[in-house]
């Protein structure tokens, strides 16, 4: 059972419950996928273990849809609600007919893998995929056809994807715990953000799509500048900010180029040992990428407005006063 509540008064507004309790209820409840649970206004797509999908509009009838022969894992509705597209776990991708539940094109198969994630673009003609093979892949919705090659870059499957609100970039987040930002148009890696400890499980960009925001099971949200939107496709970003400083003088946060290894040491750019981190520290280390960090145990932020960097470090040094009466 489903409880839709109102998000100006925090009311229950109605109820969707996908089986009447005729003794049917218990044997489909267990079938059912939760996270696959998405719904526009009172309609319910609902994907299951067995591969099927389950569609209900209101109090009308539930209405089964066959077609996958894997776990359903991930489902979408078109920005305008008139389609839905399904992922499952043979790395089959489906688009319907969200009025009618006519499945539109022959399934597409190029996903060697389980796709764990499918997000349409903001004008509706594109479907994104995030698969455990690695790969992200866009799709027309117009026509079922695969548009581009493959956009490679991560090294563990993609957990999450998510469109940028102009649909001319595209995030995605994996396992292994980096988050990346591609231009849709060219397929191009544009940006990749190290920080997580753990696999990236969700991504989202913010409504005016200046910031990104990521939750990672190493239990902690970070929150990301996005690339400026006139970045040009086959460049790369460079996150480190600038490492260029003139010698010896204070340094802070923001203009400090520095990098965490995965050991824990935190270097310059220039390949100088800073300081090191231990490991319980990590997760909540502000990375210099990060606009914000949220966690149970707040964050940590590196301060570096007092730093001597280079062969005069010792210029840092005051010597305390001598006591009085010495």
């Amino acid at each position: 059972m489903i409880h839709v509540w109102s998000e100006q008064t925090g009311e229950l507004e109605y109820t969707i419950s996908p089986i009447e309790t005729d003794g049917a209820y218990d044997s489909l409840y267990q079938e059912f996928w939760p996270t696959a649970f998405l719904f526009d206004g009172k309609r319910l797509v609902c994907g299951s273990k067995s591969g099927k999908i389950y569609m209900q509009d209101g109090s009308e009838p539930i209405v089964s849809l066959s077609g996958h022969n894997a776990a359903v894992y991930s489902i979408a509705f078109s920005p305008n609600g008139q389609l839905f597209a399904s992922g499952s776990g043979d790395g089959v991708l489906m688009i319907w007919d969200a009025i009618t539940g006519d499945r539109l094109f022959s399934p597409l198969t190029e996903h060697s893998k389980c796709i764990n994630s499918i997000l349409f673009s903001p004008d509706g003609t594109q479907v994104a995929s995030g698969s455990e093979d690695q790969t992200i892949r866009l799709w027309s919705s117009l026509t079922g056809a695969p548009i581009g090659n493959p956009f490679e870059g991560h090294t563990r499957q993609v957990r999450s994807v998510a469109f940028s609100p102009s649909g001319s970039q595209l995030v995605s987040g994996s396992e292994d715990k980096t988050v990346r930002v591609w231009d849709v148009a060219s397929g191009q890696s544009i940006a990749a953000f190290d920080g997580h400890t753990d696999l990236v499980l969700s991504v989202a960009f913010s409504p005016d799509g200046t910031q990104i925001a990521s939750g990672s099971a190493d239990a902690t949200i970070r929150l990301w500048n996005a690339p400026m939107q006139s970045t040009p496709s086959p460049g790369f970003v460079n996150c480190e900010g600038s490492p260029e400083r003139p010698r010896n003088t204070p340094v802070n946060h923001l203009a400090l180029g520095w990098n965490m290894d995965k050991d824990g040491w935190v270097h310059h750019t220039q390949d100088r040992l800073l300081l090191w981190v231990p490991p319980d520290l990590r997760s909540t280390l502000l990375m210099q990428q990060n606009t914000g960090l949220i966690s149970r145990q707040g964050c940590i932020e590196l301060d570096f407005s007092n730093a001597r960097i280079g062969d005069n470090w010792a210029s840092c040094y005051k010597p305390f006063p001598p006591a009085l009466g010495d």
